[in-house]
């Protein structure tokens, strides 16, 4: 493993927010944890939501932030959280006099890729944005959970910016499953908020090596990869964690703007265990070869490194892989590896996450740590328990 994880981390980082607006729908009270609903938001500066998701911001500013927000409400209200209940239109009157959690629905990029595919053109359109909890009164980030929405097309000839355009407001306003607001609702409806006593988890390195990073899809790079990880250890674990601190984050240099024009920086607290990940290798292999077709076996290799940053104490560091087939048609004739090593590889963060949950034996014995291995996973099936 690489002896940069080892390094500390700063005290305090940023994560700016630019907000868009508020809406007023209140949910249903009773005996939960109240949670202030704070709007649509773009991470990151003021001008850098036209360059990090340019069709989501013109989707947005077309319908205007208060029809989505509208639209979130709504589906949080139809399907409300089981653990908490969200109130709208309330941020203005809070005193501040005491702690009051607010949610933020931040987007933080967009991906389009256009690729030829047989004579065709396969279209990926993807957003990648998290519900972002934090302390109002104290501009502090208590968790967050990652949220990823994609759309596949596949056309007859290269889309045009207005299809393009399309998608990334059908994603945001479209009342289907696979729209932002059922998703969103879908996500917190099982989420509970973790205890005052509960640790911090975080994922805070992702090194992609440049040699490894030209062999991924052009769309993928260290930052998409820790978004990505961040969302399947909350989504498969059911658990909170930081927001993944890109580089940026650390720099500090993301403003946060509310609708009424003010402005300030949201504090990411360091996190009591840190995650680092490194990806070391991605191979591939002819299993078996046919007129008719050929069975690939793609492998993705890479190191996981936990610790707790205060004491320097380390409960799993270990090397660890995924492999994966795909059946390929000898019709054929162009086969996008790239993508094959990136779900590979999404797979092995996802065998993890089953793991370190007790599941998953099969995948667990795969792997070359032995009994050492074996050893550390229990050691971090326990730390994630103290991180609810």
């Amino acid at each position: 493993m690489n002896p940069r994880f080892a390094a500390s981390w700063p005290r305090m980082a940023c994560c700016g927010l630019l907000f868009l607006g508020f809406a007023g729908i209140a949910a249903a009270q009773g005996g939960k944890p109240t949670v202030h609903f704070a709007g649509i938001a773009y991470t990151g500066a003021a001008d850098q939501a036209g360059t990090r998701a340019p069709y989501t911001q013109a989707a947005i500013s077309s319908r205007g932030d208060l029809a989505l927000n509208a639209q979130l409400l709504q589906a949080l209200s139809d399907r409300p959280p089981a653990n908490f209940m969200v109130e709208a239109g309330t941020l203005a009157s809070l005193d501040g006099t005491g702690s009051a959690v607010a949610m933020a629905v931040a987007i933080d990029r967009e991906t389009v890729v256009v690729e030829p595919l047989a004579g065709q053109y396969k279209l990926l359109f993807e957003l990648a944005g998290q519900a972002l909890f934090f302390d109002f009164e104290e501009r502090q980030v208590l968790f967050s959970y990652p949220l990823t929405l994609q759309r596949i097309e596949l056309l007859p000839e290269p889309p045009s910016e207005a299809r393009k355009q399309q998608i990334a407001h059908d994603i945001l306003f479209d009342g289907r499953a696979s729209g932002l607001p059922l998703a969103l609702a879908e996500e917190l409806a099982g989420l509970t908020l973790p205890s005052a006593s509960a640790r911090r988890l975080q994922i805070t390195s992702v090194h992609l090596p440049d040699a490894l990073a030209q062999r991924l899809p052009a769309s993928v790079d260290g930052d998409l990869i820790g978004h990505e990880f961040s969302k399947i250890l909350a989504a498969r674990l059911r658990l909170p964690l930081l927001p993944y601190q890109s580089g940026q984050a650390i720099a500090g240099a993301m403003s946060a703007r509310f609708a009424d024009g003010s402005v300030y920086n949201l504090s990411i607290p360091d996190a009591d265990y840190t995650i680092a990940l490194e990806i070391s290798d991605f191979r591939e292999k002819t299993l078996k070869q046919t007129p008719a077709f050929r069975q690939q076996l793609y492998g993705a290799f890479f190191d996981v490194r936990v610790e707790e940053p205060l004491s320097a104490q380390v409960f799993f560091d270990q090397p660890l892989r995924q492999g994966a087939t795909k059946t390929i048609p000898a019709s054929q004739d162009r086969v996008d590896t790239g993508a094959a090593y990136y779900e590979t590889l999404l797979a092995g963060l996802s065998s993890l996450a089953v793991a370190s949950a007790g599941e998953n034996n099969d995948w667990a014995r795969e792997q070359p740590g032995g009994r050492l291995f074996n050893k550390q996973l229990k050691s971090l099936k326990e730390l994630i328990d103290q991180c609810r």
